[in-house]
């Protein structure tokens, strides 16, 4: 007897050009572009994507260390996707444009199509900083939690700006 549940995969990383994910596909703005995907998986059969959305602009939104994260809502079929863009990348997530030096992004991605539900920016706003995500989860009320690293002296989760202590410092939001 075969299973047929449906699992929902969520699928993260860099590209650059055109990715092609079965009949799902997005081109790049130019250089390296972050994207996630959303593959379903009923039963025994192979992983389908059932969409990829990719974020960039002319140049490149990754270097060394990118960090890029996606979890799938429990109580819905919504993707949560954080990461942190780079090098003065112009990104449009959700409609809005923002300029990011080295900052961090959290987005909410409806599960059927890839639009994007709410995004939120976390930015070192001393100017000089950066901010990293280094990991993402949800609770059983698909409450978001983020955690990552600080480099500057004040940054903004979304309320207004917080102090921290110095340089390299850690975080959970």
């Amino acid at each position: 007897q075969v299973n047929n549940k449906l699992v929902a995969i969520a699928l993260t990383g860099t590209f650059g050009g055109v990715l092609s994910l079965g009949d799902a596909e997005v081109s790049s703005r130019g250089g390296r572009d972050v994207f996630v995907a959303k593959l379903e998986q009923h039963g025994a059969a192979k992983p389908k994507a059932r969409w990829v959305m990719g974020f960039g602009d002319e140049g490149d939104q990754c270097f060394d260390a990118c960090e890029m994260h996606a979890e799938v809502m429990g109580n819905s079929t919504d993707l949560i996707a954080a990461g942190t863009l780079h090098a003065g990348a112009a990104v449009t997530i959700g409609g809005e444009t923002d300029n990011y030096t080295t900052d961090a992004f959290v987005v909410r991605l409806d599960g059927s199509s890839g639009a994007v539900v709410w995004k939120q920016r976390i930015a070192a706003t001393d100017g000089a900083g950066f901010v990293y995500v280094q990991d993402i989860a949800l609770d059983q009320d698909d409450n978001v939690y983020v955690a990552g690293a600080i480099n500057g002296l004040l940054v903004d989760f979304g309320g207004g700006e917080l102090g921290s202590n110095g340089t390299n410092n850690a975080f959970v939001a």
